[in-house]
């Protein structure tokens, strides 16, 4: 069974979640568990006090900063589509990730914390190219304002249709 705890597996022949740890690259096995969320708290007693900073359930008082989008648990349960072109969720790192095409080639732009400031760094490298698709056009662009506006305001609003018949 898929997991979305740190250091949480199942074991299928023993039907029940075992919590494991790696410390100097040797696995050490913390034991058995009924639930899946047992066997995440014993991942995180043993990981807290090795100063772990990736828990599955941080506790508030921690001295690290907080992760802008909540606990391990919390970002792997929320889905993370976009509304921005050139922009793309990395799960991995947990930042939003830039890329713009060039001669048919993706040029990585950087990773950022928030959704809109990979949006500006598309726009920044894609008006110099003349692209017309932008997130955030502004006004005094040379080409005509597409009817229903920009690339956010038309996924905002519903494109008006029409019946014919």
């Amino acid at each position: 069974r898929p997991t979305r705890f740190v250091g949480v597996y199942w074991i299928k022949d023993r039907f029940r979640w075992r919590a494991v740890i790696y410390e100097g690259g040797k696995p050490n096995h913390l034991g058995y568990f009924d639930s899946e969320e047992d066997a995440a708290r014993a991942y995180d007693a043993r990981a807290a006090p090795l100063g772990r900073r990736r828990l599955n359930f941080p506790s508030p008082d921690r001295d690290h900063p907080r992760h802008p989008y909540g606990s391990l648990v919390d970002r792997q349960e929320k889905a993370r589509p976009t509304r921005f072109v050139g922009v793309y969720w990395i799960k991995d790192r947990f930042r939003w990730r830039a890329v713009i095409y060039e001669g048919g080639k993706p040029n990585h732009l950087g990773y950022f914390d928030s959704e809109e400031d990979a949006a500006r760094a598309y726009d920044a490298r894609a008006a110099p190219l003349g692209r017309r698709r932008l997130n955030f056009p502004s006004p005094d662009r040379d080409h005509p304002r597409h009817p229903y506006g920009s690339l956010v305001d038309r996924q905002e609003k519903a494109r008006p249709t029409r019946f014919v018949g």
